[in-house]
């Protein structure tokens, strides 16, 4: 067969060296190079504006309480950015240490239902997912809580008859801290995916009743519960409020009620059946033939692992039937899947020819997008002419060196011993594609994407926005038309909340005599009410046609596409309402006659 059946190959200290080093390096390459994205930017400004009021235990945006999470879930980004500065680099290292956490706790588990060679071979699966590697270079708190229900999980499992209190309390003590870190929902989905184990042989849940387990439930709950009573407990305290409640809200509102409302999200009930193959790319296909062939395999399936088998599969139907559905909440789920995938590739099912078709298949496109690669540097002398854009020089460079190294660890990775077998410790063949895919997801995610932020037109905005606003107060910024956004915040960093709203003539009112500045998307709606809310003035205040700042419109975009704009400007010390004016006029009149 293409895939020929292997002798195992042992382990040894420097095939550990060699996979965290490469872990290491992946996770940290360029990782402050990509500007803010996505929901990085709600995290950033909670953070941000936790250092700047002190009030570590309140999570707003602008001042306004944003309570889908405990405050002390985004307590995980404090320390670096208090040690080293509020960077992007700082903000994501933590989720760099979450990742390389939930890499150990894959491999802990694999170790302890298989072997040495199936672990290091899962934490290479894992590393090469695209699910994992996305959510490792990203600011939220996802990769905290996969890595803190991975390691409750393989807590779980190393459970004896004769564990004691703190064995016990560190399973609970694990879901206390996944469930600060996300949500309450992470606790049931540990709870489902371990309990099979439970009964995967005759009479073993039986172990697990004694006092101990009992204590370690209670003072594990208490550290779950606790944190969010205490939220309440202090805002009350310092604030002066009557009630202390807020915390035990968010758990209630937000943690439990939303997930039992079917509304609540837009996602159909089947579309896990496609998000979950789209994260585990681009193993998914390995990942479905190996879930089939162990189910029919199933006679010959150790009892722990049949037990995970049923978990993943309670876990994910608990996923599917939940009020709430977001793609990322199936991340947890991706280490548990990496180890079925390296259970299949390290030989456990046996002989399967649809999985060497499929292999073979992973192999040839891998094959043709590193020669691909190589020859990138031809589009050197296109770039302007055929291209529209000068490509940055970091995805050439990479993509060269990237596709270069996959096509030598495929060219030696041929005979049963070889030295890419030896040097990764994994089956031939297999040890070529999967580290080759771990490079190729490297150079794609970690080099390329990041250089592409040249392209993008939001935080060179918020930094020319800053510097052009330097020394007007805060609350003499306006954001029109709630055109306020975290990322924006993020950037211009106020040391105090901006104004935001549709009521531009009583703002301009306001702050007569004084220098302000007003920023508006550049839609024709949004024109259009900034329009009519300045024809209430006596007094044009500015030339709504000449902004001081204009986000670009970059050509790869969308026509459709809105951009911020500014105009920052000194106001008429005699501007008023019409309003106001024609009123003042009557009673004149009426006090003349």
């Amino acid at each position: 067969m293409f895939f020929p059946r292997y002798t195992p190959i042992p382990v040894r200290r420097r095939n550990e060296v060699v996979f965290w080093c490469f872990a290491v390096f992946m996770l940290l390459l360029f990782l402050g190079r990509n500007a803010l994205w996505g929901m990085e930017g709600r995290c950033a400004e909670i953070v941000r504006e936790m250092l700047v009021t002190g009030d570590i235990f309140k999570s707003q945006i602008n001042s306004v309480a944003e309570n889908s999470r405990l405050p002390l879930s985004y307590w995980f980004f404090l320390p670096t950015i208090l040690l080293f500065g509020a960077d992007e680099f700082m903000l994501r290292l933590p989720v760099v240490l979450a990742a390389l956490v939930l890499l150990w706790a894959t491999r802990k588990i694999a170790a302890r239902l298989f072997d040495e060679g199936t672990a290091l071979l899962s934490g290479w699966v894992l590393l090469s997912t695209y699910g994992f590697v996305f959510w490792a270079r990203v600011a939220a708190p996802d990769m905290a809580n996969a890595a803190a229900s991975a390691c409750a999980v393989a807590c779980f499992l190393d459970l004896r008859e004769d564990s004691g209190f703190r064995e016990y309390f560190c399973f609970y003590f694990l879901l206390a801290a996944g469930a600060i870190f996300k949500g309450v929902p992470i606790v049931l989905m540990v709870c489902v995916l371990v309990l099979p184990q439970l009964f995967c042989y005759p009479g073993r849940y039986k172990k697990y009743i004694n006092l101990r387990h009992a204590a370690a439930l209670l003072a594990g709950a208490a550290a779950g519960l606790i944190p969010y009573w205490l939220c309440g407990a202090v805002e009350a305290g310092v604030f002066g409020k009557q009630a202390a409640g807020s915390g035990m809200e968010i758990l209630w509102h937000n943690q439990i009620l939303r997930i039992l409302d079917a509304t609540y999200s837009g996602e159909p009930v089947y579309s896990y059946l496609y998000h979950l193959p789209r994260i585990l790319l681009p193993w998914s296909g390995v990942f479905i033939i190996s879930c089939v062939v162990f189910i029919r395999e199933r006679e010959n399936l150790t009892p722990e692992f049949y037990a995970l088998l049923k978990g993943m599969l309670l876990a994910f139907l608990l996923f599917s039937f939940s009020g709430s559905r977001r793609w990322y909440y199936l991340l947890p789920l991706v280490p548990f899947c990496s180890v079925v995938t390296a259970a299949l590739l390290n030989g456990y099912a046996g002989e399967g020819k649809l999985v060497d078709w499929v292999l073979e298949i992973m192999y040839f496109i891998l094959l043709i997008f590193a020669s691909l690669a190589l020859a990138l540097p031809i589009a050197l002398p296109l770039q302007g002419v055929i291209f529209r854009y000068h490509i940055p020089a970091v995805v050439i460079i990479s993509s060269f060196i990237g596709g270069l190294l996959v096509v030598i660890l495929l060219t030696f990775d041929r005979d049963e011993d070889n030295v890419v077998a030896r040097f990764f410790a994994m089956p031939p063949r297999i040890a070529s594609l999967t580290a080759g895919m771990a490079v190729s997801v490297t150079v794609l995610f970690c080099a390329v994407i990041p250089a592409f932020t040249v392209f993008r037109s939001e935080k060179p905005f918020a930094l020319e926005l800053k510097r052009l606003a330097d020394g007007i107060n805060p609350s003499k910024i306006f954001f029109f038309d709630n055109a306020v956004n975290a990322r924006v915040l993020y950037y211009l960093a106020p040391a105090r909340p901006v104004e935001s709203g549709n009521d531009i003539a009583e703002f301009i009112c306001r702050n007569s005599g004084g220098r302000v500045a007003v920023i508006a998307e550049d839609s024709v709606e949004a024109v259009e009410k900034l329009k009519n809310g300045l024809d209430a003035l006596t007094v044009m205040p500015f030339d709504i046609t000449a902004p001081h700042i204009q986000e670009l419109h970059l050509s790869h975009e969308s026509a459709g596409k809105d951009k911020l704009r500014a105009w920052i400007f000194d106001v008429p010390a005699n501007v008023t309402l019409k309003q106001k004016n024609t009123a003042n006029n009557i009673k004149r009149g009426a006090k003349n006659e």
